[in-house]
């Protein structure tokens, strides 16, 4: 399938993923704060040893935690930290209500249950997510796989310009032509699900080095989905995946050094849709 398709207008999508990573920021920022001031109270003798040690204690690792999971989500792998971003976001806030409002000789064992709770539920989204999409991209290595989700072509009717399309792309199946902008297909696998493997080329002018390439998927896919992507010819590159949604894709491409002349960057694209 041949698209077309350069939309330049900001998803509304784009917009709930900054308010996430806002939020996780937030977070982060007073949970250092509260550490720095429970601190400062140590220090100065208003918390005897056994409650402010213990607050401290749990406070640092909780911050590399949040570290952790924030660095994903800005390195553009949106996929796997979406619901996590949440969940610490909101471990946070019990953290700071912990520190506030209880008591730690009495009530804190079933506040700190509650912390690590939504801890350990923020890795464990995480990594299953990881893992998900660790197994799907090594099953699409294999050749075997890959035959089982293509269509049988033989026996289908086409016409003359298609052929003469397909004869153009040459032998290597992953190289567009030149007056092709985006090709995919779509299958349906029994162990992985729903898959879209495709290509697509971003532009550039001279001097240009910044460009987005838009995906559509029609109709849009049930689950929040996985991708891995790869530049495959064209100029030198660096691809981030910054919106991924089950209805479609953005990828923003920058070149390592400007281009003297007009140049192409085309993308090999895996998409496939998690089966939660």
């Amino acid at each position: 399938m041949d698209v077309g398709l350069r939309n330049e207008s900001r998803d509304y999508e784009t917009t709930v993923r900054s308010i996430e990573l806002t939020a996780a920021s937030v977070g982060c920022i007073a949970l250092s704060l509260t550490t720095v001031w429970l601190g400062g109270r140590r220090f100065a003798g208003i918390f005897s040893p056994t409650d402010s040690s213990t607050l401290l204690v749990a406070a640092v690792p909780l911050i590399l935690l949040c570290a952790l999971v924030i660095r994903l989500p800005l390195r553009g792998r949106t996929s796997r930290t979406s619901g996590a971003i949440w969940l610490y976001a909101g471990s946070l806030l019990v953290l700071a209500a912990t520190i506030v409002l209880t008591d730690v000789r009495v009530q804190a064992p079933w506040a700190w249950m509650l912390l690590w709770s939504s801890v350990i539920a923020g890795e464990f989204w995480v990594y299953r997510r990881f893992l998900l999409r660790g197994r799907a991209l090594a099953t699409s290595s294999s050749a075997e796989s890959i035959g089982s989700l293509k269509t049988n072509v033989d026996d289908v009717e086409v016409d003359q310009d298609g052929v003469e399309r397909q004869e153009g792309l040459g032998e290597d199946p992953d190289m567009l032509d030149q007056d092709v902008l985006q090709r995919f297909e779509r299958s349906i696998s029994p162990t992985m699900g729903e898959i879209i493997h495709g290509t697509c080329r971003a532009r550039f002018a001279v001097g240009q080095r910044q460009e987005s390439v838009h995906l559509a998927f029609c109709p849009p896919l049930k689950n929040q989905p996985s991708i891995e992507v790869e530049t495959v010819d064209g100029l030198a590159a660096t691809v981030k995946v910054a919106l991924l949604v089950p209805h479609g894709a953005r990828f923003d491409i920058r070149l390592d050094e400007s281009p003297e002349e007009q140049g192409d960057v085309v993308i090999e694209f895996f998409v496939q849709d998690s089966q939660d």
